[in-house]
């Protein structure tokens, strides 16, 4: 199948041993598969990798799915909802890419007391981090009369199971100049939302922190810039990356060395499949070599 043919948000391309791994958000789904591909463009024989048990803390919404590879192993992260009503990333792990992910704990990895999504897995100086975004509904700034997401990182435990100490807030959704709020259906107040953490250590030293918000009604890739790793300070970039209502970026390099940004686009609920960009870093930003292919 071409990403056109099927709906699909959050795509995540994985490459391992000389094949890619596409997985992401269908909400058809009751599990998480994985698609498998020679090439970028073409995916097939998808697999369920996950599912929630009857047991689980979670009960359904199973979103953003990831695949990781950390000391010998692989990692899923997913964010799903609690029973408690809060959402979380879970963390499951599995011995190969495709293999049935187990988790690590009945329970999410993200703090139990705030609604987290869209984990991902960053590693500093060979410290694992689970890097989320707390966002809606339990985010509310009443003095300010709208939703506030926030991109927050937290150092995990070895075995993933948890995490150590307090979480760090990187950065508020509102803090660009260009942040706007957008309103949510059956929601009283606006949002300032902050999907889909990802990083990437530029050539220049640098770590670069692609995220997405909703900038009035246009969902758009932006980056946020550090010179001294994840605690920051952060600076955001004054263009996006990707403007044109598609988002929530991933980056992976393919096996012909090209770094390319997956978005789900265009964000229209019901119509949104994956696409791939090739980008090239320009100094603290990155840039779309051409225009894909929708």
């Amino acid at each position: 199948m071409k990403f056109k043919d099927f709906r699909m948000r959050d795509p995540f391309v994985f490459t391992h041993d000389g094949k890619y791994y596409l997985t992401g958000t269908e909400l058809q789904k009751s599990g998480v598969e994985v698609y498998s591909g020679n090439d970028c463009e073409s995916w097939e024989n998808p697999v369920e990798i996950f599912s929630i048990a009857p047991d689980s803390w979670a009960k359904c919404d199973i979103w953003a799915p990831e695949i990781h590879f950390y000391q010998g192993k692989f990692y899923l992260f997913v964010s799903l909802l609690g029973k408690n009503g809060l959402r979380g990333t879970q963390i499951a792990v599995s011995d190969t890419v495709q293999g049935r992910y187990t988790p690590v704990i009945n329970a999410p990895s993200t703090p139990l007391s705030q609604s987290c999504i869209d984990g991902t897995l960053y590693v500093e100086n060979g410290v694992p981090y689970i890097v989320y975004s707390h966002d809606w509904p339990d985010n509310l700034l009443k003095s300010k009369g709208y939703y506030e997401g926030e991109i927050c990182a937290a150092r995990l435990k070895d075995d993933f199971t948890g995490i150590i100490g307090e979480p760090l807030v990187l950065f508020g959704g509102a803090s660009p100049v260009w942040a706007k709020r957008n309103h949510i259906d059956g929601y009283p107040y606006d949002r300032f939302g902050t999907d889909g953490p990802f990083f990437h250590k530029l050539s220049n030293g640098k770590l670069l922190l692609l995220w997405s918000p909703m900038v009035g009604n246009n969902y758009v890739v932006a980056g946020a810039v550090s010179e001294n790793g994840i605690k920051g300070p952060w600076k955001h970039l004054e263009e996006w990356i990707f403007g044109d209502n598609g988002g929530h970026g991933s980056l992976f390099t393919d096996f012909d060395g090209q770094l390319n940004l997956t978005i789900h686009a265009p964000e229209n609920w019901g119509n949104e499949h994956g696409v791939i960009y090739p980008v090239k870093e320009c100094g603290d930003t990155l840039k779309i070599k051409k225009k894909a292919e929708k």
